[in-house]
């Protein structure tokens, strides 16, 4: 497992960052992904299903993959669980009669599209990611605010 200091990478990539993940100094690179101090890595982080595995989706006994994706306890299946757009439902995100599928996404309740949906970066960004002036990437990611802005 290795482990790379943020600076090397923003150099390499060339992003600004944020100031919702804002870098810190124990920023590191694991699994190619940023770790914020919202995803502080710890000792016993893993990888599981090739993802990296923090102390907020630590893995559990009973993780499984479902759809090629793991499944911890935040995410475990349930009996309704099914496939929508090929991703996995569960029921944080039951499908409703009225999901649709937009740029290849399932959009369920939670993600309804509204009229003023755009793609910024390739993804769709729907009413709780609505695009901002200051929106930027970060390792090839779209960063917004976190609430909407009218």
């Amino acid at each position: 497992m290795f482990l790379f200091d943020l600076k090397v990478l923003k150099f390499s990539v060339g992003d600004v960052l944020h100031s919702q993940y804002r870098p810190i100094e124990s920023t590191q690179v694991l699994c190619g992904r940023c770790l914020t101090s919202q995803y502080r890595p710890i000792e016993s982080t893993q990888v599981f299903c090739g993802r990296c595995l923090t102390s907020q989706y630590r893995p559990i006994e009973s993780t499984q993959v479902l759809c090629g994706r793991c499944l911890t306890s935040q995410y475990r299946p349930i009996e309704s669980t099914q496939v929508l757009c090929g991703r996995c439902l569960t029921s944080q995100y039951r499908p409703i009669e009225s999901t649709q599928v937009l740029f290849g996404r399932c959009l369920t309740s939670q993600y309804r599209p509204i009229e003023s949906t755009q793609v910024l970066c390739g993804r769709c960004l729907t009413s709780q990611y609505r695009p901002i002036e200051s929106t930027q990437v970060l390792c090839g990611r779209c960063l917004t605010f976190s609430v909407s802005t009218h």
